[in-house]
């Protein structure tokens, strides 16, 4: 009977049908091989903050904002993407039709419309909740605040609003993603300390999920 050893490349052959995903960690900026992030499970209280962060962030872009240069900076389209990010599609979508509701009733367009926006743009955004991380959220939350005044003239040309112009709604996109560009970070940290102040937790796929200590 004659005994082999292994080959060095079956040994550290993975099985098949297992894959590694990359993740960001926000506090050391390294990537982590076999780990990847799991949607944040709100409590009662971490959901009351952000209705009243989502609220806040709605009165300054219908009272301060629109005083800035080429338009308002889009804040809530940038946390509703932030939020869904870490919290999840569930999460982005009744952040969004709840803070886009809210926006509507404060406007003089049909109500529900920017609800409708939001709530999507809230539900593509969560699905990239197990990819969480700055370089993804910056450029997203910069594509969501184009994406959103587009949904919105498109939305308003069906019920028959056709105020917004080609004109007006290019300044809108360039001035929401210049704006986001710049919003985002600040709005992705704070929102890392608000809804987990030690780290993210972290789970290798195919695993179940473990807080840390």
């Amino acid at each position: 009977m004659t005994l082999t050893a292994p080959r060095p490349d079956e040994a550290t052959r993975q099985p098949t049908g297992q894959t590694v995903g990359l993740a960001l960690s926000p506090s050391s900026g390294r990537s982590v091989s076999e780990k990847a992030y799991v949607p944040i499970e709100l409590t009662s209280v971490k959901r009351v903050v952000l209705g009243l962060v989502l609220v806040i962030a709605a009165l300054l872009q219908r009272i301060l904002l629109p005083g800035l240069p080429h338009g308002p900076a889009d804040l809530m389209t940038v946390l509703v993407a932030c939020f869904a990010i870490f919290a999840g599609p569930v999460t982005g979508c009744v952040a969004g039709f709840s803070v886009g509701l809210f926006a509507d009733a404060l406007s003089d367009h049909a109500l529900g419309q920017l609800a409708a926006v939001l709530c999507i743009i809230g539900y593509l955004c969560g699905l990239l909740a197990d990819r969480r991380s700055l370089w993804v959220a910056w450029p997203l939350m910069a594509g969501a605040c184009v994406a959103t005044p587009l949904l919105f003239a498109f939305s308003g040309a069906l019920v028959g609003d056709h105020r917004v112009s080609s004109s007006l709604l290019l300044t809108r996109c360039l001035a929401g993603a210049g704006y986001a560009l710049a919003i985002a970070p600040f709005a992705y940290y704070c929102t890392w300390l608000l809804l987990c102040p030690r780290r993210p937790r972290m789970r290798a796929r195919g695993t179940p999920a473990r807080a840390t200590p």
